[in-house]
């Protein structure tokens, strides 16, 4: 037990004004990511090459855990991957405009795909 009664608990970093927590996601070591950004672009990421911090730390920006990413792009979602050799697993990208695309996991894995080619898409 980590406290009794009245206990205020563990506080984690403190957050700037304009700033909150989207997405908490619990990952192995051998996971991967994979960042699909607002322009199409799919970006894979090792969990193990993000950098441990501690509790109360504040976290990376993404472009650094993104260098190929464009300047004005942001990240859309993350998804995280389980190392298996699953080999009929699929990401479905939706838009707003009701566009759907279904992507082999196989094409995410080795580097950077461009999912949807045009900007226009995503809007």
């Amino acid at each position: 037990m980590l406290q009794r009664r009245g206990g205020k608990g563990k506080t984690g970093g403190k957050l700037r004004d304009n700033d909150a927590v989207s997405n908490v996601l619990t990952v192995m070591s051998h996971d991967h990511l994979v960042c699909i950004a607002t322009d199409g672009s799919c970006h894979t990421v090792r969990a193990f090459d993000i950098p441990e911090r501690s509790r109360t730390a504040k976290g990376l920006p993404m472009g650094e855990l993104l260098p190929k990413l464009k300047p004005g792009v942001t990240v859309a979602a993350v998804v995280p991957l389980r190392n298996s050799g699953d080999t009929e697993s699929h990401v479905m990208l939706l838009t707003e405009k009701g566009k759907a695309k279904r992507i082999d996991l196989k094409q995410l894995r080795c580097g950077d795909l461009v999912a949807c080619c045009r900007r226009a898409l995503w809007r």
